[in-house]
């Protein structure tokens, strides 16, 4: 079959294949015992084929995805599809292989979907180790009046594609780094970490999606339910650098 990337054992690690989608969406509906699947991602195609394959057959190997996708909306099987990533929506256009255009992307949905298209979402890790999606203006949106650098959040917005932010603890590993603002309202530091992201002022991101093993952190993490996101103000009050004591060191006598 084509349009599969195997590892250094010869081993299938990635597929976008029509045939291979069809199936895994079959799968999923007689999984879920549904006639309808609301959204499906197809995961890391930048980060895993754009570092093997020239970008060109890349473009290819999605617009024959997005077809298939499109084919199964108009059976009614899929009602909206998007890109699930890790890097490349969050790196610079000089990491080639990796980089992605959110507007590429929505063009090529819009080649075989017309601007009904049901490419309508995309999946970025967002967390203070990693917050590229809404600082740095690595996306570039084209429009008549030329090329304009920004933010995945601000782009994401402007071609009217729904952001949903993922990792937001960094994979557990900024889960004990602490947040002291008394503006979280929130108990639990974990669930300050995921008010922090949910609360980025941002039209695009429509939620935020966290990983959970034991029931106890399923029961912290919903303390943000309770309470509002942030405002505006308060989000960049959270992120403003705070006025700190310096700390004086006096000269060791080392040498007597």
């Amino acid at each position: 079959m084509d349009d599969i990337i195997f590892d250094e054992k010869n081993r299938p690690v990635h597929c976008i294949h029509p045939e291979f989608i069809k199936s895994q969406v079959e799968f999923s509906l007689n999984n879920l015992m549904l006639e309808t699947v609301d959204l499906m991602y197809l995961q890391n195609v930048s980060e895993t084929q754009g570092a093997v394959i020239a970008p060109e057959m890349l473009k290819e190997r999605l617009m024959k995805a997005f077809e298939c996708l499109e084919t199964l909306r108009s059976q009614g099987k899929l009602k909206t599809y998007g890109l699930a990533t890790w890097n490349s929506m969050r790196s610079d256009s000089s990491n080639v292989g990796v980089y992605a255009s959110l507007q590429e992307m929505v063009q090529l949905a819009e080649k075989v979907g017309g601007k009904d298209h049901g490419m309508r979402f995309i999946q970025c890790p967002i967390n203070l180790m990693n917050p590229e999606a809404f600082v740095e203006n690595y996306q570039m949106l084209e429009s008549s009046s030329g090329v304009t650098p920004g933010t995945l959040t601000a782009v994401a917005n402007s071609l009217e594609i729904n952001l949903m932010s993922t990792s937001p603890l960094f994979q557990g590993h900024i889960v004990n780094v602490p947040l002291e603002n008394h503006l979280f309202n929130v108990k639990h530091n974990a669930s300050k970490h995921l008010q922090l992201i949910r609360s980025i002022p941002a039209y695009s991101l429509k939620s935020t999606i966290v990983g959970m093993k034991q029931i106890d952190h399923v029961r912290e993490n919903l303390e943000v339910i309770g309470v509002p996101p942030l405002s505006s103000k308060e989000f960049y009050e959270v992120l403003a650098p705070k006025k700190r004591k310096p700390f004086i060191e006096k000269e060791a006598e080392i040498f007597k």
